[in-house]
């Protein structure tokens, strides 16, 4: 064990030439079983390639300063799970708002006890009542101008009655609000839309006060948030009758041609992978099925797209089309600049 694991190598020592494959065996001389585990997980391209040192923190394997951000901050982006932040993302808000409510999650809003812990400013008392420190709770729920601009409205909102001691938890709120916020005026998403008014509007009101010494109006902003939530609930994506979606309908290749079909399921390091040829009267003419180990989901899509390019090679197709519905990797092969995942090479 110990001359084996002395001894010079490079990796296609640890591959099988007749398998095309890993050589369990020899990895076994060199790594522990969950290492092993990982490295059968990476597919062996069908052509030698050069090396090159890939950024792993990107699925594309390049480096980027946004990347090195995400990766140093990451801590910042976890709220209670994973839910939360996709009920966000998805929702058919308005993007600017969407932004909006994550600064405010993250904490990324410069408000003046974050300015002052930084030393930036000396000031850490809520630029609009001058009575407590301002925080994302303070200033968005607790300050005595957000409860006018909530209960202000014709809804007469009291977001005081409920539990909120973090930025994370006020955000929470908005986003998933108790049925007591929800009457025949609101449904979940609508009232998403008027919180995120609210806090910009607040937001803005703050702003006009620091940097143009604007005096504030107590009573023109629950108008102006009514108004404002006017427009954009006309907005046809919050319209559940205009949010349709049009069935797919599948395109026939052109005549004497075959189209691939291409599909793949992954979880938990295992993938299905299915292809399906038909001619252009869209007659199934042959498919294929594998069931293979692989690093994640994109990998299994890429793989399946390997598979689909060697059958047509194999049963020596001509005009050929290849359908696939992940976006990621058909990128990578229609762009000569996009590398794609160095997870799937």
């Amino acid at each position: 064990m110990e001359e084996a694991r002395d001894t010079p190598m490079i990796v296609a020592n640890l591959i099988d030439p007749l398998t095309r494959w890993w050589d369990v065996d020899k990895l076994r001389n060199f790594f522990d079983a969950e290492s092993i585990e990982l490295i059968k997980r990476i597919p062996i391209p069908v052509y030698a390639t050069d090396d090159r040192v890939i950024w792993a923190a990107e699925k594309n394997g390049k480096f980027t300063s946004k990347s090195a951000y995400w990766l140093e901050n990451s801590h910042k982006f976890n709220c209670h799970n994973s839910v939360f932040w996709k009920k966000l993302w998805k929702n058919k808000l308005h993007e600017k708002f969407k932004v909006l409510l994550w600064r405010v999650a993250i904490g990324a809003l410069p408000l003046n006890i974050r300015c002052a812990l930084s030393g930036c400013e000396d000031e850490k008392m809520c630029s609009l009542c001058g009575i407590q420190e301002e925080s994302e709770v303070h200033l968005f729920k607790d300050c005595h101008v957000a409860k006018m601009a909530w209960f202000g409205t014709k809804w007469c909102i009291r977001l005081e009655k409920f539990q909120i001691n973090s930025r994370l938890d006020l955000v929470n709120l908005f986003i998933d609000p108790p049925n007591e916020l929800l009457d025949q005026n609101f449904n979940q998403d609508q009232f998403l839309l008027l919180a995120a008014i609210t806090v910009e509007l607040i937001w803005k009101a703050r702003n006009e006060t620091i940097f143009n010494k604007k005096d504030l109006v107590l009573n023109t902003l629950p108008n102006h948030i009514e108004k404002v939530f006017a427009f954009y609930y006309k907005d046809s994506r919050l319209d559940s009758n205009m949010d349709i979606q049009c069935p797919q309908v599948w395109k026939a290749p052109q005549a004497q041609g075959i189209k691939m079909n291409v599909d793949a399921a992954w979880k938990d390091g295992k993938a299905s992978l299915a292809v399906i040829a038909r001619d252009h009267h869209g007659e199934c003419v042959k498919a294929w099925v594998l069931n293979m180990v692989t690093v994640s989901a994109e990998a299994a899509e890429a793989m399946a797209v390997r598979m689909a390019i060697l059958k047509v090679l194999e049963e020596k197709y001509y005009h050929v089309v290849i359908e696939e519905d992940a976006k990621f990797v058909m990128d990578s092969l229609s762009s000569s600049s996009h590398r794609g995942s160095w997870e799937s090479c």
